[in-house]
């Protein structure tokens, strides 16, 4: 059996990041209902208590070398915690989802989406696999896919997540190199039309960058920041 340990590694690192900011980095809110269309499943609702972190900033700054950083909200009484829990993903829910697209998954990937549920985790700011919730972890997968079809699915390419916000990251079905479907991983600008740049030779090459990046840090906005959120932190 491969070795699938950096995989675990990974996720279990990222999800540890997002407990240790909770207020910050593990809730349901707006954005994500507006970008995925779902609220969080009940299996991975938990229960929280805005009133403890009152005294926290409403906004702070996620840094980590070599990349653009990320504004982070406190939570509020209107968005949900959650919480990971254990995959429940099975064969025929792979083979749904590659009969869908007529692909085939490389087997790194598929161990991936059964290990862990989760929502929206990373360890590089600029690098966010797209979330893997609970029921629904195939409708994420498709709707990001199928509303980008033109840029996406008709260039040979398979998206599994947003690199710095402004491009898709992507298994390269046209890999003519890769051994066992183990394609190599491209970022596509699809409002620039750019052609896709290679991120990593495989998808657990990938994860094992990431993770030699530090530990992205937490603090308080600075002076400029802070003018220049003025209105959000005010409200």
């Amino acid at each position: 059996m491969p070795d699938y340990t950096i995989i675990e590694h990974y996720v279990d690192k990222a999800i540890a990041l997002a407990r240790k900011h909770h207020e910050y980095l593990m809730y349901i809110d707006r954005y994500y209902i507006q970008m995925y269309g779902d609220e969080v499943q009940p299996e991975m609702y938990i229960g929280s208590n805005p009133e403890e972190y009152k005294l926290k900033p409403k906004l702070m700054k996620l840094v980590q070398p070599d990349t653009s950083g990320l504004i982070v909200t406190k939570i509020t009484d209107e968005y949900k915690e959650w919480k990971p829990v254990p995959a429940n993903v099975v064969q025929k829910d792979i083979k749904e989802l590659e009969s869908y697209y007529s692909i085939k998954l490389p087997d790194s990937y598929k161990w991936y989406l059964g290990y862990m549920h989760f929502y929206q985790i990373f360890w590089n700011i600029d690098i966010k696999l797209y979330p893997s919730p609970i029921n629904v972890w195939q409708s994420v997968l498709k709707k990001k896919n199928d509303e980008k079809r033109q840029f996406i699915l008709d260039k040979g390419l398979f998206s599994i997540g947003e690199y710095s916000d402004h491009a898709d990251i992507c298994f390269d079905l046209l890999d003519e190199d890769c051994e066992n479907g183990d394609y190599r991983i491209v970022y596509v600008d699809h409002e620039s039309a750019d052609e896709p740049e290679l991120l990593a030779s495989n998808f657990q090459s990938l994860l094992s960058d990431i993770l030699t990046k530090p530990e992205p840090e937490l603090k308080e906005l600075n002076a400029s920041e802070q003018r220049l959120f003025g209105d959000i932190l005010k409200a």
